[in-house]
Parts: structure tokens; C-alpha cells; sequence
């Protein structure tokens, strides 16, 4: 699979449509590599008028400086698709970028009468009870019923349904990009302290 385009948006300086935050360790690593990112890959350029453009950490080359690579993605990125699960809100680095996004919706007052409503686009993996309450106010897409890790899922029964729900991910994502605010170099970007991220996995190169 190629990796996405690095076109840079001459006027707004977006870079990425969206950014895919999710815990880099398993079960929840390999169903983002290998079904949800591959999948929404396939089908988010079939929901636009252009060909999209989608971050996630394996596109960062082995050797560059991964730390300042994560922090431009995204703040160049217009949304943020995060992957919840309960290991995700105890990791520095997801919460960073989450938190990104969410001083960045508030800078901009996003909310229930804007347009767009948000820039956090929450797929759940599974355990939606043990999230914290700041996460339960946020509208999210349930994958827990298909949160299968393992590559023979694509053989199973339940496949068409994941690629159903994709297939509705790809088409809400498309419209969200289209309303994206202009882009904005002040925006703040929260990167974890050192201190917090000594016993956090970081992210896989390739």
C-alpha cells in the first residue's frame, strides 16, 4: 500500500485530511494497520471529489525524528480519528494528541451550532464503560462488534458488516473535510514530557 500524497495546501498549510490516533500496542495496533486504516484508505477517496490524504505513524521514515514528524502531522491535519479503547487514555501520547484537537476546538468554539460540530472523530474499540468522563460527552462510532485483530477476519461472516460501517465512516469523513476551518499556525499542539512517556511504547518505524 502506498502511502498517502504529501501535498502541502498552499493556502490553509494543511498537510493531512486525517490523522489516525490510536494505542500503538496490541490487540489494538494490528486491526488499525490491518483492517480499519487499510479499509478507510480504500474507501475515503471514493467518498470525495479529490484523492484525501490520511496520516498514521508508519509513514514516518526510519531515522527521521519521529517526535517532530508526530507534532507537524498534526497540526497540519484537519481531523483527528482516534481510536478509543481503555489503554488509550492511559497513554501520554494518545491523550496529547487528543487533547490537541480539543484545545484546538475550543480556540475555535466548535460545538453543538457550529460547522463542523468538532474536529474529533472517535471510532470505539472496545470497553466504551471504562472511558473516562470526558470522553462520554463526544458522539462516537461503535467498532467494538468487529474489533477482530487477527488476519482471518476478512474471511469470516462479519467482514461485510466492518466494511459496511467503514464504507459509513469513509462518507461523513468526506463531508467533515470539506468544512474544515482555515488553518491556523497558532494553533498549540501538546506533545508529552519526556518523564511521562518512559515506560510508553513509541511509535513503530518502518
Amino acid at each position: 500500500m502506498g502511502a498517502a500524497s504529501n501535498h502541502v495546501d498552499a493556502i490553509e498549510g494543511y498537510k493531512w485530511d486525517v490523522f489516525i490516533s490510536y494505542r500503538r500496542r496490541e490487540p489494538v495496533r494490528s486491526w488499525v494497520h490491518e483492517h480499519f486504516y487499510k479499509r478507510l484508505y480504500e474507501w475515503l477517496p471514493e467518498k470525495m471529489v479529490r484523492e484525501p490524504t490520511i496520516f498514521i505513524d508508519e509513514q514516518i521514515e526510519t531515522g527521521a525524528p519521529w517526535r517532530d514528524e508526530l507534532r507537524n502531522a498534526l497540526q497540519t491535519s484537519r481531523f483527528l480519528v482516534a481510536v478509543w479503547s481503555p489503554s488509550y487514555f492511559r497513554s501520554a501520547w494518545c491523550t496529547a494528541e487528543w487533547h490537541t484537537m480539543l484545545a484546538r476546538e475550543k480556540q475555535l468554539a466548535l460545538g453543538a451550532h457550529t460547522t463542523p460540530k468538532g474536529l474529533i472523530y472517535p471510532i470505539v474499540f472496545d470497553s466504551k464503560e471504562l472511558f473516562p468522563a470526558t470522553a462520554a460527552t463526544i458522539q462516537y462510532r461503535d467498532f467494538s462488534p468487529w474489533n477482530i485483530n487477527f488476519s482471518g477476519f476478512e474471511a469470516t461472516e462479519h467482514y461485510g458488516h466492518f466494511i459496511r460501517e467503514i464504507q459509513q465512516v469513509a462518507m461523513e469523513l468526506g463531508a467533515l473535510i470539506l468544512q474544515a476551518p482555515s488553518w491556523d499556525p497558532a494553533w498549540p499542539v501538546e506533545m508529552p514530557s519526556p518523564d511521562s512517556i518512559q515506560s510508553v511504547s513509541l511509535p513503530r518505524l518502518r
